[in-house]
């Protein structure tokens, strides 16, 4: 069991799917728009997950360009030092030939000049072996701070079992999540009588059921042929207490178990689910102008 706010379910159901591994479960929902919505909303996150790289590029770029900026400006001061130190040669060599005494001096001051451009040169190499260690350093820095918690790289296919499908769709459908091709089914209470399923893991009360028929209805998908299973019902606040006397009532409290979910645990799915909650209105004025075309079509058949 699962306590949280009506808007956090959705993001509860990805946090199943990327960090518990969840895989070959049946999602309940209460209504047939509820599964509707919750299908379109994971499937374009998905979308949104698998098209967006994780590594930045542009920090490098940057300290690169620093970089280079900063050696042309050393290279400039170099050679304005060099033309100066030239010009000062020219006017001791006229010296040199004016007085011996000054061509000696000359020499003195040319070795001086030679080791201070040595030191230069050593100054400088040193400042950009220290600038290449900088540029390194916040690279490295950068990178680490864009990483997250370990996700699947493979995306999670999720597929919506609805009356509304033609019937050749659903065997379908059913037929994929049977190879195990599809890792999430989202249904509504009215259809899943009718399925006809064997490799269920897992199921989730995406809306948490009211009578205890319904709960062992659901829960017993997951658990035939003496096989066992898994069940997580995402119960609302508001809602929490009486699920506990309906499950204590039934005699099988003692074999649920809470599970709390901390915001650190989610913080790397909310940036793709914030996305997609954006963008999950245009796709659902989409689908409903495909699907009215649809049954304009069958309807003239």
């Amino acid at each position: 069991m699962i306590v949280c706010e009506t808007s956090e379910k959705p993001l509860m159901v990805l946090h199943l799917l990327h960090h518990l591994q969840v895989r070959s479960a049946l999602c309940f929902t209460k209504s047939v728009e509820s599964a509707h919505r919750l299908y379109k909303l994971i499937q374009l996150y998905e979308k949104i997950r698998t098209t967006t790289t994780t590594t930045t590029t542009t920090t490098p770029a940057k300290a690169t360009v620093v970089k280079e900026v900063g050696k042309d400006s050393k290279a400039k001061e170099k050679k304005a030092k060099k033309n100066s130190k030239d010009q000062g040669d020219e006017s001791e060599s006229e010296e040199e030939n004016s007085s011996d005494s000054d061509s000696d001096s000359g020499d003195e001051s040319d070795s001086s000049d030679s080791s201070s451009e040595e030191e230069e040169d050593e100054e400088e190499m040193s400042d950009v072996e220290m600038e290449q260690a900088e540029t390194s350093t916040s690279t490295a820095m950068d990178i680490d701070t864009t990483t997250t918690a370990p996700v699947p790289t493979d995306a999670i296919v999720v597929a919506e079992f609805s009356s509304d499908l033609p019937k050749s769709k659903r065997a379908s459908i059913l037929r994929a999540f049977n190879n195990g091709e599809i890792h999430l089914l989202i249904c509504s209470d009215l259809i899943s009588r009718g399925m006809d399923l064997s490799p269920v893991s897992c199921v989730i009360n995406y809306d948490s059921p009211v009578y205890m028929k319904k709960y062992i209805h659901r829960v017993g998908r997951t658990a035939r042929a003496g096989k066992s299973g898994t069940a997580y019902s995402l119960v609302e606040m508001q809602e929490a207490r009486h699920f506990k006397e309906m499950i204590t009532k039934a005699g099988h409290w003692d074999k649920i178990g809470r599970i709390n979910v901390k915001s650190q645990e989610v913080k790397d799915l909310v940036p793709g689910y914030q996305k997609a909650l954006s963008g999950l209105k245009d796709v659902l004025v989409s689908s409903s102008r495909v699907g009215k075309k649809g049954s304009s079509r069958r309807s003239f058949k």
